[in-house]
């Protein structure tokens, strides 16, 4: 990755302070892993498998279910779920977290055994 895109890591590691424009290391090689042979030398983001998904959560409802309810159908190994959630709407912010949380505990109705029980 590091010689793919010299650019733009030595532009994030220059900084002190992270900056809205840096890479996020861990995200990105994540992406170049599933992109494979990229000989287009540019990182897509975009997932074309079932191995992983991306979707941002906000108070937009509708818009909230069916991403979550993609995810649910999708099944796949990783799932990566950003919240975009306006909270200066506290009503619409409290039925998305609701969402959310129903989402999980449908995901996931049984503790992990590395959960504690308190």
């Amino acid at each position: 990755m590091v010689k793919k895109f010299p650019t733009e890591i030595s532009e994030t590691c220059r900084h002190k302070v992270r900056s809205p424009l840096d890479l996020q290391f861990g995200f990105s090689y994540m992406h170049f892993l599933m992109e494979g042979n990229n000989q287009s030398h540019r990182f897509d983001p975009r997932i074309k498998s079932s191995t992983g998904a991306f979707v941002t959560i906000t108070i937009n409802e509708s818009k909230t279910l069916k991403d979550l309810n993609f995810l649910q159908k999708l099944k796949s190994k990783f799932n990566c779920i950003n919240d975009d959630i306006d909270y200066s709407k506290p009503v619409a912010a409290e039925r998305t977290i609701t969402l959310l949380q129903e989402f999980y505990e449908s995901m996931f109705p049984n503790p992990s055994s590395f959960e504690n029980n308190s």
